[in-house]
């Protein structure tokens, strides 16, 4: 997989799953969404996984991710945002739960994307409670002050992300690229083509 061989993967994963289910199916999901941009294969795999067992499901193979996050990420990608939504929720009030490093930052962008601009500010607020390391969540907050025509936070965000961009706090991943990272051209492009009044 990681060497990219994803045809020779699948036919050891696919086996892997055939002989045990319970152990691999999770990971095969995970991988789906990750690598091979599988979503539907991966939202199957994740929920074949979750009317095998009577246990907590678990997380992605690198631990950023509850399966069920992943799942919800899967649907945002296929663009059924308020499902993806549903999911995170029902996820955060499981017995337990405690919302990983990224849970909020593609909660805050799945309510900016329906128009939720106020939950979307109440997510992002809490991504940076949670871990506050990440331009993206100040960009996405800049954007959704923006829909509220809110210039003065608009732009403060804007700048904040700006600054932890090219301070290296930002969402990286050595194999692919996450979901809902930024790079520092739509930062710069939405500061040339915004309202912010700084260069």
């Amino acid at each position: 997989m990681k060497r990219g061989d994803f045809v020779a993967w699948k036919k050891l994963i696919d086996k892997a799953v055939e002989l045990s289910p319970t152990e691999h199916l999770g990971y095969r999901g995970w991988c789906r969404y990750q690598f091979l941009r599988d979503y539907e294969g991966a939202i199957e795999d994740i929920e074949k996984l979750d009317s095998l067992v009577n246990y907590d499901i678990g997380y992605s193979i690198n631990g950023d991710y509850h399966l069920n996050i992943a799942k919800a990420l899967c649907y945002k990608a296929l663009g059924q945002n308020k499902r993806a939504i549903e999911i995170i929720e029902q996820q955060f009030s499981s017995d337990n739960y405690s919302p990983s490093l990224y849970d909020y930052l593609h909660l805050g962008v799945l309510k900016l994307k329906i128009g939720d601009y106020n939950g979307a500010i109440t997510a992002l607020k809490k991504e940076i409670e949670i871990y506050d390391y990440f331009a993206e969540t100040y960009y996405y907050l800049a954007l959704t002050y923006k829909k509220l025509s809110d210039k003065v936070e608009y732009e403060k965000n804007l700048l904040l992300s700006k600054d932890f961009y090219t301070n290296e706090k930002k969402r990286t991943d050595t194999y692919t690229e996450p979901m809902d990272k930024i790079y520092l051209t739509d930062i710069e492009d939405e500061i040339k083509n915004g309202w912010c009044s700084h260069p």
